[in-house]
């Protein structure tokens, strides 16, 4: 077959929703860490550890979850305005 399997449309459609699926999985992992970093920070005021605050991890994976969904969901809206 001239031009092989990733010849034409169906490579194109392939690679649209490669990169779709994979901001997707960037917006749900964000989402996840906000959820467990929010109960981090909002159960573990009063449990001390030695090394690491909880309380303080639980509100930095929350921030960086927040960021990791924003820049996916941004990600996406470009995506959707080519």
């Amino acid at each position: 077959m001239p031009g092989g399997r990733d010849a034409g449309p169906y490579n194109e459609l392939r690679h649209h929703h490669k990169e779709r699926g994979e901001l997707m999985k960037g917006i749900a992992v964000g989402i996840l860490l906000a959820i467990v970093g929010l109960v981090l920070w909002l159960t573990t005021k009063e449990v001390e550890t030695p090394i690491v605050s909880l309380h303080k991890a639980g509100l930095i994976l929350a921030i960086i979850g927040g960021a990791e969904a924003l820049f996916a969901l941004l990600g996406l809206g470009k995506k959707a305005n080519k």
